[in-house]
């Protein structure tokens, strides 16, 4: 049975969440990419909340792209690859409306010049390794999708151009270019 518009909009208050938009992080491929606090109601007065990261996908080839995005993380999170964020969900409005996807704020993005330990570098080296033994090519690494928090929690981002069932060769290549960039990132 179809349900009229308005039956969207009837919701018990356990049933929503409040997504409050606090920062413009950039500008990508995919659309535009915020930061933002989400909040969840669990019961009558109390309330789940965190920082989160937001993708808006506004035209067709965007929204494709965030779909790829988020079936490359789901088959990134059955296979238990860490160092990724979270993914909390992906909407799509039924409209003409941008995809929205939502994520773990996973922390700040190496920058030229930054000192990188040895324990990220090997961090980030280990999940890149761990993303291809799941199957896949990131296609799209550089210092803005290499994160760390303020733990020291090396995080890799930003998966709408990986693609599934790639060679040894290209995984290879795509080591030596992880390499590449953290060498130039400690060069002054």
């Amino acid at each position: 049975m179809l349900q009229s518009p308005a039956d969207k909009w009837n919701f018990r208050p356990d049933e929503y969440m409040i997504l409050i938009l606090t920062s413009d992080i950039a500008q990508g491929a995919t659309g535009i990419i915020h930061g933002a606090t989400l909040q969840v109601q669990i019961s009558d007065s109390t309330y789940l909340t965190g920082d989160v990261v937001i993708k808006l996908a506004l035209c067709i080839e965007q929204k494709a792209c965030l779909r790829n995005e988020y079936s490359i993380y789901q088959h990134l999170a059955s296979k238990h690859v860490n160092g990724l964020p979270t993914v909390l969900g992906i909407f799509d409005d039924l409209e003409e409306g941008p995809s929205i996807l939502i994520m773990t704020h996973a922390g700040t993005c190496l920058h030229r010049g930054q000192a990188v330990s040895s324990s990220t570098r090997a961090a980030l080296l280990t999940i890149l390794q761990d993303i291809h033994k799941a199957g896949v090519l990131h296609c799209d690494l550089r210092p803005q999708n290499l994160l760390v928090d303020k733990f020291g929690k090396a995080t890799i981002i930003d998966f709408d151009q990986s693609r599934r069932d790639t060679s040894n060769t290209d995984k290879k290549r795509e080591c030596a270019e992880l390499i590449h960039i953290l060498d130039t990132l400690c060069a002054k």
